[in-house]
């Protein structure tokens, strides 16, 4: 099992781990990684609370002092503070981390309910993409029709309208 890792914006690498004090505390902060029967239902609530998902990943990376989240890390000869990784991840770095996380989870994982976590983590992911996917084909789909409607009746939404105006008048063919 290799260690995984991921990067913050600012190029730092973090390698997520877990023990059992990590998972306690993960717990305590609302998200049981420990109950197998429950974990795509967790994984799902993970890949959808951003929020969330940081507080948990924080904990993997950071660990813990006293049995509480470390509020600061030392990196390569650094102080790093939650805050600071916060304001060093951007969505590919958390999409990122959570892979990172999904590894770390499986490899702690007993080996019995090892590849039952593996598939629910990877059923998961796979039917949020989809959904994510779907939903972006719907809005295209709404915003085409009403947008045909409103040509159709020759009148647009105000908003569109503006932007429209907006984006004809300001490009290249704009003069001063």
């Amino acid at each position: 099992m290799s260690q995984p890792s991921f990067h913050d914006t600012q190029g730092r690498e973090y390698f997520p781990a877990l023990d059992y004090a990590r998972l306690l505390a993960i717990r305590q902060a609302g998200v049981d990684l420990g109950h197998v029967e429950q974990f795509g239902k967790t994984w799902a609530r993970l890949l959808v609370d951003d929020l969330k998902s940081l507080d948990v990943i924080w904990i993997a990376i950071a660990g813990l002092v006293d049995g509480q989240p470390a509020a600061a890390v030392k990196l390569n000869g650094e102080r790093l503070t939650f805050a600071d990784w916060l304001a060093a991840m951007n969505g590919e770095a958390l999409d990122a981390a959570r892979e990172a996380l999904g590894v770390a989870i499986v490899n702690f994982t007993p080996p019995l309910r090892r590849g039952t976590i593996q598939q629910s983590l990877l059923a998961v992911t796979r039917a949020h993409r989809e959904a994510m996917a779907e939903a972006e084909q719907n809005i295209q789909t709404v915003l085409d029709e009403r947008l045909a409607r409103a040509l159709q009746h020759g009148k647009l939404p105000p908003k569109l309208a503006e932007s429209l105006a907006t984006s004809t008048t300001a490009g290249p063919s704009a003069r001063p």
